[in-house]
């Protein structure tokens, strides 16, 4: 592995900045590439997955001598970077589970960006982590969910089409919420509504839920993998976009389902709290709650004004969150971090190269089952 790095050296002058990130195709390495596009002209970038990182610490204590600032995105990671490198470093806060695991990150932190305010706040209050060094970048989204799109699974009008989506690996102690579907399930089922109702279900290694409640007689598609560019079709296949998580990031799947002019019925947290007004752009929900889910299901499907109103007033917020809005406010942080910076100064990276094997190691969603 140094030998390869010692082979693509080369002369570089412009501050370079790596950025961790999981998998290749999931939303890590998306906002990893749009930092760096809406960046490329005044620094260069490095972006790599964390699970390369943990293969191969020694390539990466080599190559971290060559880059001027870090930013990370998994907090899992922050010690193993800090054992190679003391070059600065900027967190990211997307969500945690445990607090526990969470003090060591934060009380390790020069300065963290999160998601949304709910996570600020707590960051700032749990922790007392000094309020002016952590900021409040929210999510965004690709200006391609902006435009029509033909379902992906044809709209059936005898049948009020449920959007459910998820990654398996971020389902720990059921964060995601499916405990709330299923007693949806039974809900309907028991009112003897479940056959009005088809149930769109998208998330790699998903399969054991997918078997459970088409046994309890629900209708279930389930899309398992959908590459990027086949979201907003996915999305159009929708009537309504069902986000019943107990703890989130964002999540970016509000975001891109307002974008893609699908109702959103969503409990009240993430990104959701800055933005949602409910009965006006989302329609919010307690989602231990399947009586009130699917009364309020109803009443939107019953109003075609009032679901209309919401879904063209969550199109028009969105508008202005497309990645190019919404992650300008990382060049501010990156100026701040290397004020100090001096043109001249020779690193020694063939960064096109580099960039390439990094790439190469990376795992790929599609792997993980």
């Amino acid at each position: 592995m140094l030998e390869n790095l010692e082979e693509i050296l080369t002369r570089n002058k412009r501050p370079v900045i790596a950025v961790s990130y999981d998998y290749k195709g999931w939303i890590l390495e998306k906002f990893a590439k749009h930092i760096k596009e809406l960046n490329k002209e005044k620094y260069d970038f490095l972006l790599f997955s964390v699970h390369h990182l943990r293969k191969y610490p020694y390539y990466y204590k080599e190559l971290f001598q060559h880059v001027d600032l870090i930013l990370n995105m998994l907090p899992s990671i922050l010690l193993d970077i800090k054992a190679l490198t003391d070059k600065p470093i900027i967190n990211t806060v997307h969500h945690w589970v445990d607090e526990q695991m969470m003090l060591p990150y934060i009380k390790n932190s020069q300065y963290i960006v999160t998601v949304s305010n709910e996570w600020r706040d707590k960051i700032i209050n749990n922790f007392a982590f000094p309020q002016t060094k952590v900021m409040t970048i929210h999510c965004g989204i690709e200006d391609r969910f902006l435009h029509k799109h033909s379902p992906l699974y044809p709209k059936d009008k005898n049948l009020i089409s449920l959007g459910f989506f998820a990654k398996n690996t971020s389902n720990e102690n059921d964060r995601k919420g499916t405990r709330h579907l299923k007693k949806l399930v039974y809900y309907l089922r028991d009112n003897n509504k479940l056959q009005d109702f088809r149930i769109i279900i998208s998330g790699v290694g998903w399969q054991s839920f997918i078997d459970e409640i088409h046994n309890f007689g629900a209708n279930v598609i389930y899309a398992e993998f959908v590459p990027d560019e086949k979201m907003p079709s996915l999305y159009s296949s929708l009537d309504f976009y069902l986000m019943l998580s107990d703890i989130e990031g964002g999540p970016a799947t509000v975001l891109e389902s307002m974008a893609s002019k699908t109702a959103v019925i969503s409990n009240n947290i993430g990104i959701v709290k800055d933005l949602g007004i409910d009965g006006k752009n989302i329609i919010l929900i307690d989602p231990a709650n399947p009586k009130q889910i699917y009364e309020k299901i109803e009443l939107h499907t019953n109003n075609s004004k009032l679901k209309n109103d919401i879904i063209q007033n969550a199109y028009n917020l969105v508008l202005n969150m497309t990645y190019q809005n919404v992650f300008r406010d990382y060049s501010k942080i990156f100026s701040t971090f290397l004020k100090n910076y001096k043109s001249g100064i020779v690193t020694a990276l063939n960064l096109k190269k580099t960039q390439k094997f990094l790439y190469k190691q990376a795992p790929n969603v599609r792997r993980k089952k």
